[in-house]
């Protein structure tokens, strides 16, 4: 899900074109709070070209719910090209009920299907990551969720915390985050940004800590990340591969009457299957998989 300032007409049309899986075009920190409305019309103006076969979805981050830009932020997204609002700075449950019956009004307005649109609401503070399952459990728009560890950012100030390339003050709010979404049903869960665009060493073994603990993409901020965080969040053929071997031998093993197996020197039950079918879902969702 790669970043583009929304006051930046050409960024945003060559981060459209840059292979990202999803585009979210800023109108909160990246664009000064005297260029929001030529932002907004930049923005207002791609939303009703998209829908071609190549467009990636397109989300919209608007200002806080609680700040007086909110309303016209959604004015100009909640259109048929949207996929969703990237919802900044929640802190409790309740601003995402609030965003919920404001995108609601729109979307009759529109003519749009009601709950369409979706939410990710992305807790930037220590209150925040301590309410995450209720913020993320507060609407049933909400389909993504986000860790906020960027360097230097909101929730490392809201913290206090020194951050460092290992991550290891972090960890227990990036853990956390992880399974607060999963808890609450969150499929689609995203790492924070990698700051440092340049070091795209650091961001793949940053992203290979981050897929290990479960985290299904990450966030970017630049074009020239992305090839990293395919590779590494992709499934490679041989882990297609050696699911679809596991899946195979476990309902042959159920239709036999067992419910654990022996498959290639490791014991197999339900939670392992339920785990090689969430890969190859990621598989189908992304048409895709490494060799």
């Amino acid at each position: 899900m790669l970043f583009v300032p929304g006051n930046r007409a050409a960024r945003v049309e060559h981060a459209c074109e840059s292979g990202a899986d999803a585009v979210v075009l800023d109108l909160e920190d990246s664009v000064p709070e005297h260029e929001r409305e030529s932002a907004r019309s930049i923005i207002a103006r791609r939303l009703l070209q998209a829908g071609a076969e190549a467009d990636p979805d397109l989300w919209v981050r608007t200002s806080p719910a609680t700040a007086s830009g909110f309303g016209d932020d959604l004015r100009v997204s909640i259109q048929s090209g949207l996929t969703g609002i990237v919802l900044p700075q929640v802190d409790h449950p309740e601003v995402v009920r609030l965003a919920d019956e404001a995108i609601l009004a729109f979307e009759r307005l529109h003519g749009l299907p009601l709950g369409v649109v979706a939410l990710l609401p992305v807790a930037e503070s220590a209150l925040g990551i301590r309410n995450l399952f209720d913020i993320l459990s507060a609407s049933k728009r909400v389909r993504v969720a986000a860790f906020p560890g960027a360097a230097g950012g909101d929730l490392c100030a809201s913290l206090g915390v020194t951050w460092t390339a290992g991550g290891q003050e972090l960890l227990y709010a990036r853990s956390k985050v992880l399974l607060d979404a999963r808890a609450a049903g969150v499929e689609v869960i995203l790492d924070s940004v990698w700051a440092d665009i340049d070091d795209l060493v650091g961001l793949r073994d940053d992203s290979a800590l981050s897929r290990r603990l479960g985290y299904t993409g990450r966030f970017a901020i630049h074009p020239h990340q992305l090839n990293v965080l395919h590779n590494v969040f992709t499934a490679t053929g041989t882990e297609v591969a050696e699911a679809h071997a596991l899946l195979a031998a476990y309902d042959d093993a159920r239709r036999n009457g067992h419910g654990a197996i022996r498959h290639r020197g490791r014991l197999v039950d339900a939670a392992m299957a339920e785990n090689a079918r969430r890969l190859l879902a990621t598989v189908d969702l992304s048409g895709d998989s490494r060799g």
